[in-house]
């Protein structure tokens, strides 16, 4: 048996991105209206046996309580991290439906906020992460996966980046940190857009796999021993409501990345509330079954 096997047996995912920056007002409110009920079924309809949600991105709300992140940030608790856990209550509702939850994060953390992104030790891209700053965020990221341990499946971690200056130290520092409540929860650091799906480090269990098109396919399940991977999105970008691909070819696709072991992530638009679009569940509904 490999650790990656049912990511293979899967085959395909849900990814969304849930933002402050796409719904405004009070964090703790919009957190708060999510109904992971809905969410649930919606994706139980289709098929998925696997969700992606992000933990948060750039600014300084994050999707669930962390007193790692208060205290070196010095915000109330309520105040950036939302009250509502509501990755244990997304687990809940997923696992009742045979449904894995994985998590994304970054590795440049809260840089664009004045007070978090200096607080935590990173608040300009054009420099590069410390390890100061590396070992406070991923303190973060223990926090969350000590508390979730099992419930969590997978962490596909964003903007760990050469250009950014992460190296095989600083990596696995975030990787370790990912793995401290579930050494076999999954792990992919992104290192960028590649032309092909492509391994980055050896901290890493599957690909991370970003690409903006539906073009690449595995030539066989394992890249340098990582499973085949790959995210891209339905829309016309990340997070859009409308589709670049119809339900028959993103089938095609996806049987054809199947065949060779390989999984396919699928970007969806999610609203404040958790409800998804009908016409891109209608395109997800030609997966079930593949």
């Amino acid at each position: 048996m490999h650790k990656t096997d049912w990511m293979s047996e899967a085959g395909w995912g849900v990814f969304t991105h849930y933002l402050y920056g796409h719904f405004g007002g009070n964090w703790s409110d919009v957190v708060d209206r999510f109904d992971t009920e809905r969410l649930a079924d919606n994706l139980a309809s289709v098929g998925a046996k696997y969700y992606f949600i992000t933990v948060m991105q750039g600014s300084k709300h994050m999707l669930a309580p962390n007193a790692t992140y208060d205290r070196i940030t010095g915000f109330a608790p309520g105040e950036a991290c939302a009250r509502r856990d509501l990755i244990a209550d997304l687990s809940d509702s997923l696992t009742r439906r045979g449904i894995r939850l994985c998590l994304y994060y970054t590795g440049d953390g809260p840089h664009a906020d004045p007070q978090a992104g200096p607080a935590m030790g990173y608040d300009d891209q054009s420099k590069p992460v410390t390890v100061p700053f590396v070992k406070n965020w991923a303190s973060v990221l223990r926090e969350y996966s000590l508390r979730y341990g099992h419930k969590i499946s997978a962490w596909w971690v964003d903007g760990c980046y050469p250009f950014f200056g992460y190296t095989d130290e600083t990596l696995g520092i975030l990787a370790d940190a990912a793995r401290a409540g579930n050494p076999d929860v999954l792990v992919a650091l992104n290192c960028g857009v590649k032309e092909r799906v492509s391994s980055y480090t050896r901290h890493e269990d599957f690909t991370t796999g970003e690409m903006d098109r539906f073009y690449d396919y595995p030539d066989a399940r394992f890249i340098d021993g990582e499973q085949w991977h790959t995210l891209n999105h339905i829309g016309t970008r990340w997070s859009a409501s409308d589709r670049q691909i119809d339900g028959p070819a993103l089938a095609d696709y996806v049987r054809r990345v199947r065949e060779k072991g390989g999984a396919v992530t699928l970007d969806i638009r999610i609203e404040a509330d958790g409800s998804l679009y009908p016409e891109q569940l209608e395109v997800l509904s030609h997966l079930r079954g593949i």
